[in-house]
C-alpha cells in the first residue's frame, strides 16, 4: 500500500518512507497570488502518484486567522486531489499522533523529532514538520487497513472496501459514508 503522510503548512512535511520524505516549501513568492501555494501542492501530489492513502495531521486550533485559512486550503487540495484520483484520505488529530508517537498527547517538537528518529533511525530529519510527517506515516501503517477502490462504468471512483483507521481515544471517527 502506497501511503503519503502530510503535515500541512507553509513548510509542509511529507513522507512515504525514510528515504522518500522531506519538506515542501509552499510559501508564496514575490509577485505571486496566494493561490500559488495550492498549485505547488497539487504538483507535488501529482509527482507521487499512484497513491492508495493520504493521511494528514488534523489541526483544530490555529494561532491566527491566516494560518487557519492556509491550513483549510491545503486540506481542501488534499481532499479534492483524493477525490479526483480515487485515493482514500484520512486525518489524524494532533493529540492522537503525539500520544501514538511519544506516549503523551502533550509532546513538544523535540519529543516528536526524537520519536521520528526512533521510528526511522536512518532518516535525515530536516525539521519538526518532516518529523511529524514521518510519525504520521508510522501511525498510518499501524492503524489504517488496506484500501481498495474501483471505477464504475461512468469512470467515477466507488469504494469497494473502506479504509478504516483504528482511532485512539480522543480521536474523531470518519464521517458516516466516507
Amino acid at each position: 500500500m502506497r501511503i503519503l503522510a502530510i503535515d500541512p503548512g507553509t513548510k509542509c512535511g511529507w513522507a512515504m518512507g525514510a528515504d522518500e520524505s522531506g519538506v515542501w516549501d509552499l510559501a508564496v513568492q514575490r509577485h505571486e497570488s496566494g493561490g500559488m501555494r495550492f498549485v505547488r501542492l497539487r504538483r507535488h501530489l501529482e509527482e507521487l502518484l499512484p497513491l492508495d492513502l493520504i493521511v494528514y495531521e488534523e489541526v483544530h486550533r490555529h494561532l491566527g486567522t491566516h494560518a487557519a485559512h492556509i491550513y483549510g486550503g491545503i486540506i481542501a487540495i488534499i481532499q479534492s486531489f483524493g477525490e479526483d484520483h480515487a485515493i482514500e484520505f484520512r486525518g489524524c488529530p494532533v493529540g492522537t499522533l503525539k500520544k501514538f508517537s511519544t506516549g503523551s498527547g502533550r509532546a513538544n517538537k523535540d519529543d516528536m523529532m526524537g520519536a521520528a528518529q526512533r521510528f526511522f533511525s536512518h532518516a535525515a530529519i530536516v525539521d519538526d514538520n518532516h518529523a511529524d510527517a514521518l510519525c504520521l506515516l508510522r501511525w498510518a501503517r499501524e492503524e489504517c487497513a488496506p484500501v481498495r477502490k474501483y471505477q464504475d462504468q461512468a469512470g467515477v471512483a466507488q469504494p469497494e472496501e473502506q479504509a478504516t483507521c483504528n482511532r485512539q481515544a480522543g480521536g474523531s471517527s470518519p464521517p458516516a459514508g466516507s
